[in-house]
């Protein structure tokens, strides 16, 4: 990152000010930072001045319209993906309240390996709903901020029991829910989720902890979070059977 924008700001900045930015704009893709700079440089320019860090600082963090109870739901959200995912051994990369589109924030975590399995699958699949677990263990209960978690945890686990020779049965199905009732996968689902309070509930003060100081920051790097949360301890479980 601060070479992506020592490389677009054509060294305007000290490299102090770069690793700041750097930090702030983690997880953008480079054509986002082009638009940032380019934005920057357009600002200062208008109003007769060389470019300062607030120039940039401002397209990469601009106002938030939301309301402090909105933004204390996400914070929350987003600490319950980062803390199940830390607990079972997880690499965390970052937690932001950034808005991406119509997602109010995001955790991004490094997978174990590219080839997983079905411990692994229930790995991730149990992260995703760490948001849910978080809303109902420290927030006002279930929202609608984990459509897309649900979305991508039920995709999940029905490619791997359907399309990928991980369930009972090795015959491939061409549509992903097809062959798994939606009973067994709801079955699934509520083990893993299960599996997810449990967590949050076993640390409770860490993820509040977490979720204020990503409130007061905007965004955490995995350092930061590690540093909140401490060594990751694999949580073991039961895991669901393959059916």
């Amino acid at each position: 990152m601060i070479e992506l924008l020592r490389y677009y700001l054509k060294e305007e900045l000290p490299d102090a000010e770069l690793a700041m930015l750097a930090r702030l704009g983690i997880g953008a893709t480079p054509a986002q930072v082009n638009g940032w700079t380019k934005e920057a440089m357009s600002a200062a320019r208008a109003a007769g001045r060389n470019l300062c860090a607030a120039d940039v600082l401002e397209q990469i963090l601009p106002p938030d319209s939301r309301s402090p109870e909105d933004l204390r739901a996400i914070a929350l959200h987003e600490a319950g993906h980062a803390v199940v995912a830390h607990r079972l051994g997880v690499t965390v990369e970052h937690v932001t309240l950034l808005q991406q589109g119509q997602s109010g924030g995001h955790m991004r975590s490094r997978l174990p390996r590219q080839v997983l399995g079905w411990a692994e699958i229930c790995d991730q699949v149990t992260i995703l709903l760490g948001g849910r677990a978080a809303d109902v263990v420290l927030g006002a209960g279930p929202n609608t901020g984990a459509e897309n978690d649900i979305e991508r945890a039920t995709t999940m686990l029905a490619d791997a029991l359907n399309r990928q020779g991980l369930g009972a049965r090795l015959a491939y199905k061409p549509t992903r829910l097809a062959g798994i009732g939606q009973p067994d996968l709801e079955a699934h689902l509520s083990r893993l989720l299960k599996r997810a309070i449990d967590i949050i509930g076993d640390n409770r003060d860490a993820a509040l902890k977490l979720a204020n100081r990503l409130l007061d920051q905007r965004i955490l790097t995995g350092a930061d979070v590690a540093e909140v949360l401490g060594q990751p301890a694999k949580t073991r479980m039961r895991l669901p059977p393959r059916h």
